[in-house]
């Protein structure tokens, strides 16, 4: 029995080899057949500049400063929805909503927006979603430097430069 088990698993482990040799003749000739033409080594270059730089690991820490600054872009939207119901005019807009939730709903939600400051609290949710979002940019500035292996700028140019560039983006 022991021996039946040891020469099925010799088996098994040349059909492993067999198909990995296989699958190598395969992605050989599939690779040659790409680089035969300008379009598939402009692909191949992509997908192999893409696994080297880590651009996965770089594009989940953006997309997570991106995330985070539209937070704070949210909070800074409850700031301007809070000084139009403070001058009154988006009580007409707004009564169709609070006319519909229950009394202890509207009296938590006018409680609270006649509370709060809101002229103290936008520069600050705006100056969050500025930093914030030029994290998102100075990552992928340094993913660019890590790439065509530039020197690297000091943090604080990074940040400089990507600020600018995101004031320039909102402005365009």
């Amino acid at each position: 029995s022991v021996v039946m088990s040891n020469t099925e698993t010799s088996r098994a482990e040349l059909r492993r080899q067999e198909n990995r040799a296989r699958l190598e003749r395969i992605s050989s000739h599939a690779e040659a057949l790409i680089r035969s033409h300008r379009t598939g080594r402009a692909v191949l270059e992509i997908i192999e500049g893409t696994l080297e730089a880590d651009v996965l690991r770089a594009a989940s820490a953006m997309a997570f400063d991106l995330f985070l600054a539209a937070i704070a872009l949210l909070a800074l939207a409850g700031w301007l929805f809070g000084q139009l119901i403070q001058d009154g005019s988006a009580v007409h807009a707004t009564s169709l909503l609070l006319d519909r939730t229950p009394d202890a709903v509207r009296g938590l939600a006018e409680n609270h927006l006649s509370r709060f400051s809101p002229s103290a609290f936008a520069p600050l949710a705006l100056l969050g979603a500025l930093w914030l979002s030029s994290s998102a940019t100075a990552t992928g500035m340094s993913l660019l430097e890590d790439r065509f292996r530039t020197t690297p700028r000091p943090w604080w140019k990074r940040r400089l430069i990507a600020i600018a560039a995101v004031l320039a983006g909102i402005t365009i």
